[in-house]
């Protein structure tokens, strides 16, 4: 597989691309990423690389939220590159809460939020694996 380089002109900062699996070290169209990383008003945003068009999602709870990385986790029925959900944990600072937030793969819309019972640590890497088959699967963290 062939590099490439993806220049997003005026850009925000950002840390933790992430795809689907499915395509990892393949030719892939989405990228998902936290812009902004750990400061307040960070998100997440979906990247098409064919168009280098930006489809972002930040959180409205308060200004002192700050989103975590964001985690690709594929439909097992689905057919499209971003067909699953968006995993990405937030925490607000000022309420000591954390949140997490299931977003559409496609859209970046949110469908789920859950409130943690605790409050989350930033820099927790996880990663979603497929067992045996696409039925299959468990959430891996690496600390």
């Amino acid at each position: 597989v062939r590099m490439s380089e993806l220049v997003l002109p005026n850009g925000p900062d950002m840390e933790f691309p992430n795809v689907n699996p499915l395509v990892l070290r393949q030719r892939h169209r989405y990228i998902y990423a936290l812009a902004k990383p750990y400061v307040e008003g960070s998100f997440v945003m979906k990247i098409d690389t064919r168009t280098n068009q930006m489809i972002t999602w930040n959180l409205a709870i308060s200004d002192d939220i700050r989103a975590s990385e964001p985690i690709f986790v594929p439909s097992p029925d689905g057919n499209d590159e971003d067909d699953g959900v968006v995993l990405t944990v937030a925490t607000d600072m000022r309420r000591r809460r954390s949140f997490l937030f299931v977003l559409d793969g496609k859209t970046m819309k949110e469908r789920v939020r859950v409130v943690a019972p605790i409050v989350v640590n930033f820099g927790l890497h996880n990663y979603f694996f497929y067992g045996g088959d696409k039925r299959e699967s468990m959430v891996r963290s690496r600390l």
